[in-house]
């Protein structure tokens, strides 16, 4: 991952996650930090509910970064056209890899060919018509606008 990508993955995510020192509960599921899961990677919670985890904001920056690294690395392996894209859309992959998995992500099979074939006014409303926008409309409409205009740090 370049420089560029890792920072500007990074401050993205960070603005999509935002941060949170002490758990907190998301339709239901546990998280910690910059929206990290700990229902879905913690299964036995140290103590109930998870109340009495408290992370910094150096620790949830940390796991962010192991994971964004993470993402990257799976999209290499199991998308052949990522290595050939240019970085606003790895930006905008590894964003929604992060908020739902890359195994979600790559349900969105005409996203992903609009991308391969650099047509990124289709991937956008491949994005802007699914049930991941209606969740996250405005994390949806910052990944079609960087896939549109580019991303600036």
């Amino acid at each position: 991952m370049s420089t560029y990508l890792f920072y500007a993955v990074m401050q993205l995510l960070m603005v999509n996650e935002g941060f949170e020192s002490e758990a907190y509960q998301v339709r239901g599921v546990w998280h910690i930090g910059f929206g990290y899961n700990l229902e879905a990677r913690t299964p036995n919670p140290p103590c109930p509910d998870y109340s009495c985890l408290l992370w910094s904001k150096e620790e949830a920056f940390e796991q962010l970064e192991r994971d964004a690294r993470h993402a990257n690395d799976r999209l290499n392996i199991r998308y052949a056209c990522y290595k050939t894209l240019p970085d606003k859309a790895k930006i905008v992959l590894i964003d929604m890899s992060i908020n739902m998995g890359v195994s979600g992500l790559m349900k969105f099979t005409e996203l992903l060919v609009s991308l391969c074939v650099k047509n990124y006014t289709t991937a956008g409303e491949n994005i802007l018509d699914s049930d991941y926008a209606d969740d996250v409309p405005s994390r949806a409409r910052r990944n079609v606008h960087i896939l549109r205009e580019g991303y600036e740090i």
